[in-house]
């Protein structure tokens, strides 16, 4: 028999070392900025290391600009784009290939022949379809975000338990309705995972595929100012793109625990 424990009496506990990873966290981010600062302003003053005052009085201009913001908003359009395409492909797929064993055998060796091959590998082939358009990155992004999606699909949906999807058989449920009302549910934190894995690859592909194939967006305007040697322009850049991804994965855990409300994991209980 299963036993639900709620850990009401840890949550002060994980309360206080949430805060003080915090602080911890935060000293460290100055410590570094500190660091950078002296570090520009001594041993590398001759070299192209700009000072975080610097850094900071571009990124001030930077954010000043419209350019600026719909170079974002286009590298945030194309992850976004292909993360959801993603989603829709590797789920529909992944239900597909759990439930039917012939379709599951008859695909896994080339999906793990495609799995592991990067999305800047095809780069070339996807720019001579498509040119260096946002189209490009969208495709980038699909394909290196399904992967994880519909191999977590797949694990979930033959996890399912079989005594449930007989028993809903047995009361007419059809094939869309016990994959709906049972399979789904029962795989949804499969699912949300590969979801999650797949979202924090989702912005870095996107701008590695303006970065490297000239599709508009932020990786884009990274790569004109590097080439017209403004580094203090190029850092705050790449200070965006951090703060940024950040707050892309910070969403995706907030996604996470919001789909998986009922989990036991995401609701502080354990079976024992």
């Amino acid at each position: 028999m299963a036993i639900t424990v709620t850990r009401d009496r840890m949550a002060p506990v994980a309360t206080r070392w949430t805060g003080s990873g915090v602080a911890v966290g935060s000293t460290a981010v100055v410590a570094c900025l500190l660091a950078w600062e002296l570090a520009a302003r001594g041993p590398l003053a001759d070299a192209p290391f700009p000072t975080v005052v610097e850094i900071v009085r571009s990124l001030l201009g930077l954010l000043a600009t419209g350019a600026f913001w719909s170079s974002l908003g286009q590298t945030l359009t194309t992850a976004l784009m292909g993360l959801a395409l993603a989603i829709g492909a590797g789920v529909v797929l992944g239900v597909l290939l759990g439930s039917v064993e012939f379709a599951y055998r008859s695909t896994r060796l080339i999906i793990e022949i495609l799995k592991p091959i990067p999305p800047i590998v095809i780069m070339p082939l996807v720019i001579l379809l498509l040119g260096p358009s946002a189209e490009m990155g969208v495709v980038l992004v699909l394909y290196g975000c399904v992967w994880p999606i519909l191999i977590q699909t797949v694990a979930g949906v033959r996890d399912a338990d079989p005594v449930l999807i007989d028993t809903a058989r047995s009361f007419g449920f059809g094939t869309a309705q016990r994959a709906v009302q049972i399979v789904l549910p029962g795989a949804a934190a499969f699912i949300v995972t590969g979801v999650r894995i797949a979202g924090s690859a989702a912005f870095v592909i996107a701008v590695v595929s303006e970065l490297v194939g000239g599709a508009p967006g932020i990786g884009h305007e990274l790569f004109v100012t590097q080439n017209a040697g403004l580094y203090s322009e190029m850092y705050a850049l790449v200070a965006v793109m951090g703060g940024v991804g950040l707050g892309f994965n910070t969403a995706l855990h907030a996604f996470e625990k919001w789909m998986l409300h009922w989990h036991p994991s995401v609701r502080g209980e354990v079976t024992a």
